[in-house]
């Protein structure tokens, strides 16, 4: 799906951040409810994502991509801790 969003980034790294959150959100949600109704789809929650560096940052052990802009970094911090507890995968 795709929408305006309510940002403006001045990176591509910075606006995958913010596209990869909302998709972690949708995911989450997904499988909360899923395991509400006892389905058990039998694959880790992955998300696809085509910037390298996006991938990367959020993979690595510590991220390290800081911004001016607050809420990205919040998301970029919010994002790397679900992929550590390993509620979501990025590809």
């Amino acid at each position: 799906m795709s929408k305006k969003q309510s940002y403006i980034s001045t990176s591509t790294t910075q606006a995958e951040l913010i596209v990869v959150s909302e998709a972690a959100k949708e995911l989450i949600w997904w499988t909360r409810l899923f395991k509400s109704v006892e389905l058990d789809l039998h694959e880790d929650p992955t998300i696809g994502c085509d910037n390298l560096h996006t991938v990367r940052l959020l993979n690595s052990s510590a991220p390290k991509l800081i911004t001016k802009l607050k809420p990205v970094d919040i998301l970029g911090h919010w994002l790397h801790e679900q992929v550590d507890l390993g509620s979501i995968h990025v590809e």
